[in-house]
C-alpha cells in the first residue's frame, strides 16, 4: 500500500521533526538490532509487570516510563523487516491509546512516514482508531478518506467516532457509504446506527437500517435487538416494537423494561403494568428499574398518589429497598407539579435514612430553594455538599449554587466566592455569573467576567449576551443593555426573539426612538416572528417614546393577537391619556372568543379609569371583573378602591337612576347598557345588585 499523499505526510513530518515537550524521537532508521523482542515484550507488559512487582507513587510516574519505552521500541526498531515495523507500530499505537496523547501519536505518524513504512490494511485500521479513541475527527477522517481498502473495522471505528461526537446524520451516511462499497456490518454497527435513528427519531431511516439487516440474514446478539427495540420505541412506533418483542420471545430483562417504559413514556400506565405482570408469568422477576420507571412516570404526569404507592410498596416487590433514583423521582416529581415544600420534606428523609444525594437531586432541592427564596436552607445543602468532595466538585451542583446565590440578595460576594472555587467551569457557569452580575447592574464586573472567560477559552454564545442585556434591562439600566446589544452585533451572532425584546424594553428605558426603529426595521427585515414578546416589546418601545400612532400600526400588523399584547397596548394609551382607545381595545379583546382578560387587563383599564373620573365606565369594569371571577385578586380590588375615591365621586351628580333589573334596586349612575357586554341590553341583576353592595360599602 502506497504511502499518503505529500501535504498530509508534510503535515506529520513537521510534527515529528519538532522537539516535544516530554520525549524526543530519534527519526534516523536504527542500525542496532539487540534485544528487539524482549524490548517489545516488556513494552506490552508494562502496566502488568509493574501493578505486580513495583509500586508506582502516581499516574504521572508511570505515563513518562511508558514513554520511555516507546522511545526505546523506536530507536531497536529493524526498519529492514516489515513485519516486524508493523508488529511495534501497532503496539505502540495500542498503548498511544491508552495515554489518550494525540501529540505522541501524531510523531509516531510521522516517523512512519519519514521511515518509508508501508501503511498495509492493519497498520491502517489502528492508526484510524488511535484517531478516533482521542477524538482528533479531521486527521480521521483524512485519513479513513485516503485509505484504498477499508475493512470493516476502519468502518466501525469511524461510525463509532461520528455517532460518539453526536453527529448522527453523517452516522447514517457512513452507514450507506459502507453498504455502497460491499462492506458486510457486524454487530459492533448496527447498534451505533440504530442508535443514531432513533435519536433523531428518523423512523424511515431507522426502518431501512432493520429491512437491510432482515435482507441480509442477519439476526444479532442481545445488543443489536436491543439497539432496533430502543429506535422504534423512541421512534413512537410501540406497535413495532411489541410484535418484534413478542416475536424473539425474550428473557432479557433490559428487554423488558424497555417495553414497560416505552408504555410510560405514551403515560400508556396499564399496558406498562400488564408488561408488569407478564414478566413474572415467563418467570423474569422485576427489578428496580422496572419499578422506579413506573414511579417516575407517575410523578412527572402528576399522579403523585399513585407514585407515593409505588415507593411505599417498592418493599413488597421482592423485597426491594428504595434507591437514590426513587427518591429523586418522588421529588423531582413533586417540585414539577407544584409541591415545593413537600418535596423538601422527602428530601429531609431520604438524607436522614443515610441516602447520599446525587447531582439531580440536588440540583432540583437548590433550584427550589431558588424559587423560594429559602437562602438559609440553600445554605445547608452547600454545606453538606463541601462535606462531599464528589457533589463539591460537580458541575450541574456548582452551577445550580451560582444560580441560588445570584437571585438572592446581599449574597453577592458569596456568590463571587463560589464561583471562583469551582476547579471546572462551563457555559453554563459562566452564563449564570454574567447574568447575576448584570441583574446587579455591575459593568465592570461583566466586562471582567466576559474577558477571563475568553481567556480560558470559553465563547459566549447568544445565550450569555442575552443574560446580559436582559438583565441590565431589568435593572433599569437601559443605556449599558444597548451597549452590550451593540456588541452582540458586531460579533455577528443569530439574534432571537429574547435578543430583540431585550434591546427594544432597552430603547423604551432611554426613550431612544431612533435606535428603535432601527432593531424594528431589522425584525422586518429578517421576518422575525412578532406574535411572541417581540411585538409586545414593540409596542411598548413606540409607547414609551410618545408614538402612539407607531405603537397602533405594530399592533394593527399582528397576525394573532393574544392577552399580553392587548395588555400591553392597553395600558400604554392609558399612561399617555388615551381612554377611549384603552376601552376599545377592552371591547374589541372581549367581544373575542378566543381571548379572556385577566387581571393584568383590568388593573390597566381601571387605572385608566381613576385617571380620567370616568366612575360610569369603571362600574362597568366592575360588573366584568364579577363576572369573570377577577375579584379575588388583592391588585384588582386596590385598583378598584383607587378608582372610587371620594375626590373621583365628587365629580359626577349625586342623583341616582334607576337599574332595569327584577329587584328595582337603585345605583347611581348605573350601566343600563354595559360597556363589557355590548349584546347585552340589561345588565344581570345578580350583578347588579353585588355593585350595589360594593359601591355602598366603598
Amino acid at each position: 500500500m502506497a504511502i499518503y499523499s505529500a501535504p498530509f505526510a508534510l503535515h506529520h513530518n513537521n510534527l515529528c521533526l519538532q522537539n516535544p515537550p516530554i520525549i524526543r524521537l530519534n527519526l534516523r532508521s536504527s542500525s542496532h538490532h539487540h534485544h528487539r523482542f524482549s524490548t517489545i515484550t516488556k513494552y506490552v507488559n508494562f502496566s502488568k509487570a509493574k501493578s505486580t512487582n513495583q509500586t508506582i507513587s502516581s499516574s504521572v510516574q508511570q505515563d513518562e516510563l511508558m514513554l520511555t519505552n516507546i522511545a526505546t521500541v523506536l530507536h531497536s526498531m529493524d526498519l529492514t523487516n516489515p513485519d516486524q515495523c508493523v508488529q511495534s507500530y501497532s503496539l505502540i499505537l495500542r498503548n498511544c491509546r491508552k495515554l489518550h496523547n494525540l501529540q505522541l501519536g501524531s510523531q509516531i505518524h510521522g516517523h512512519m512516514i519519514v521511515s518509508g513504512v508501508e501503511l498495509c490494511e492493519f497498520l491502517g485500521s489502528q492508526l484510524l482508531e488511535f484517531y478516533c479513541k482521542v477524538g482528533c475527527i479531521d486527521n480521521t477522517r483524512k485519513l479513513f478518506d485516503e485509505m484504498p481498502e477499508r475493512n470493516v473495522f476502519s468502518w466501525t471505528s469511524v461510525i463509532g467516532l461520528y455517532c460518539e461526537l453526536g453527529d448522527y446524520n453523517e452516522t447514517i451516511n457512513l452507514f450507506y457509504l459502507m453498504i455502497d462499497e460491499g462492506v458486510r456490518p457486524d454487530h459492533f454497527v448496527f447498534p451505533k446506527v440504530f442508535k443514531a435513528c432513533a435519536q433523531l427519531k428518523n423512523y424511515q431511516a431507522g426502518k431501512d437500517v432493520y429491512d437491510y439487516m432482515m435482507t441480509i440474514g442477519f439476526e444479532g446478539n442481545n445488543c443489536v435487538k436491543r439497539a432496533f427495540l430502543d429506535m422504534f420505541i423512541k421512534c413512537g412506533r410501540m406497535d413495532i416494537a411489541r410484535r418484534l418483542f413478542e416475536q424473539m420471545n425474550s428473557n432479557d430483562i433490559i428487554m423488558w423494561n424497555m417495553m414497560v417504559s416505552g408504555y410510560v413514556l405514551k403515560r400508556d400506565f396499564k399496558r406498562a403494568l400488564r408488561y408488569v405482570d407478564q414478566m413474572r408469568l415467563k418467570g423474569v422477576n422485576p427489578d428496580r428499574v422496572t419499578f422506579n420507571t413506573i414511579l417516575s412516570g407517575y410523578a412527572q404526569e402528576g399522579q403523585l398518589k399513585e407514585a407515593a404507592k409505588y415507593f411505599s410498596e417498592l418493599r413488597g416487590f421482592g423485597g426491594l429497598e428504595p434507591n437514590i433514583v426513587s427518591w429523586t423521582a418522588l421529588i423531582t416529581g413533586n417540585i414539577q407539579n407544584g409541591y415545593p415544600y413537600k418535596a423538601l420534606n422527602l428530601f429531609k428523609k431520604m438524607v436522614t435514612k443515610g441516602l447520599k444525594p446525587n447531582s439531580t437531586t440536588i440540583s432540583s432541592v437548590l433550584s427550589t430553594c431558588t424559587n423560594l427564596s429559602l437562602q438559609k436552607y440553600g445554605k445547608e445543602i452547600q454545606a453538606y455538599c463541601i462535606k462531599s468532595e464528589e457533589l463539591d466538585s460537580n458541575i450541574f451542583v456548582g452551577n445550580s449554587l451560582i444560580t441560588f446565590y445570584s437571585k438572592s440578595r446581599n449574597l453577592n460576594d458569596t456568590t463571587r466566592k463560589h464561583f471562583n472555587r469551582l476547579q471546572q467551569k462551563d457555559l453554563v457557569s459562566w452564563n449564570s455569573i454574567l447574568s447575576m452580575s448584570a441583574t446587579k447592574g455591575s459593568r465592570d464586573d461583566v466586562i471582567k467576567f466576559l474577558n477571563d472567560m475568553e481567556l480560558q477559552g470559553v465563547s459566549p454564545d447568544i445565550i450569555t449576551w442575552n443574560g446580559i442585556i436582559t438583565g441590565f434591562t431589568q435593572y433599569g439600566d437601559g443605556k449599558t443593555a444597548l451597549e452590550f446589544f451593540t456588541k452582540t452585533c458586531h460579533r455577528g451572532l443569530s439574534l432571537n426573539t429574547t435578543t430583540i425584546s431585550g434591546a427594544l424594553s432597552a430603547c423604551a428605558q432611554t426613550k431612544d426612538l431612533k435606535f428603535g426603529k432601527k432593531i424594528h426595521n431589522y425584525v422586518i427585515k429578517n421576518q422575525i416572528e412578532t406574535v411572541s414578546g417581540v411585538g409586545s416589546a414593540l409596542i411598548a418601545m413606540y409607547s414609551q417614546c410618545n408614538n402612539l400612532e407607531s405603537a397602533f400600526k405594530v399592533f394593527n400588523g399582528l397576525s394573532r393577537k393574544d392577552v399580553t399584547i392587548y395588555n400591553t397596548l392597553i395600558s400604554a394609551s392609558g399612561k399617555i391619556g388615551f381612554g377611549v382607545g384603552a376601552f376599545d381595545l377592552l371591547r374589541e379583546m372581549v367581544l373575542r372568543k378566543d381571548l379572556k382578560p385577566d387581571s393584568v387587563t383590568m388593573i390597566s383599564v381601571l387605572s385608566v379609569c381613576s385617571k380620567l373620573a370616568a366612575l360610569r365606565q369603571g362600574k362597568e369594569i366592575h360588573v366584568s371583573i364579577i363576572r369573570h371571577g377577577l375579584e379575588s385578586s388583592n391588585f384588582v380590588c386596590n385598583a378598584l378602591i383607587d378608582m372610587n375615591r371620594p375626590s373621583s365621586l365628587r365629580l359626577f351628580p349625586s342623583s341616582p337612576r334607576h337599574h332595569r333589573c327584577s329587584k328595582k334596586v337603585s345605583i347611581p349612575d348605573s350601566p343600563c347598557h354595559c360597556l363589557i357586554t355590548a349584546t347585552d341590553k340589561l345588565c344581570d341583576s345578580r350583578f347588579g345588585c353585588k355593585l350595589y353592595d360594593s359601591y355602598y360599602r366603598l
